[in-house]
């Protein structure tokens, strides 16, 4: 039986713990919204791009395929077909790193290993004194494993993947 002081203590460190939780998942659904408003973003990016002598104007979609495509009217004038073509393809080039660079500006938040979780907030930090162990990765400062994978004698299917080490 647990002492009435220590069940109490229990009590509020399980709603401490739940407040937590509903946060983080609160978090999770307001970010989860947040990145497919981004990613819907950078899918209708477009680039743009222009040759230095104005004659060759492309536009690309998100994922750089030319969508349109204007030659000036005195182009064919100026111009021999190869150095055209050179032209053209190094404008497409252009104007597919704009919208390269405009889809990676919008989803940049979203590229960090703790875009859900917050800046600087570690997994570990989620639950103090419990940390995931995940089969087959030593625990950091052990010695190398000396096994090849495959079936480890030691492997515990019904084995727990937290650990707590208070």
């Amino acid at each position: 039986m647990t002492a009435p002081g220590r069940h109490d203590e229990l009590v509020a460190r399980n709603a401490a713990m739940r407040d937590r939780v509903d946060t983080m998942i609160e978090n999770l659904q307001r970010r989860t919204g947040e990145m497919a408003q981004a990613q819907a973003e950078a899918v209708a990016v477009q680039g743009e791009a222009r040759s230095a002598d104005g004659t060759v104007t492309v536009r690309t979609n998100a994922a750089g395929v030319p969508t349109a495509l204007e030659l000036g009217d005195d182009v064919f004038a100026r111009t021999t077909p190869a150095k055209l073509a050179a032209l053209v393809l190094r404008t497409t080039q252009d104007a597919a790193r704009a919208a390269r660079d405009q889809a990676q500006q919008v989803l940049g938040p979203f590229t960090t290993g703790s875009a859900f979780l917050g800046q600087g907030v570690e997994p570990e930090e989620l639950v103090p004194g419990v940390h995931l162990v995940a089969p087959g990765i030593p625990e950091p400062g052990a010695a190398p494993s000396t096994s090849r994978g495959g079936d480890d004698e030691d492997w515990d299917a019904d084995a727990p993947i937290l650990r707590d080490d208070r």
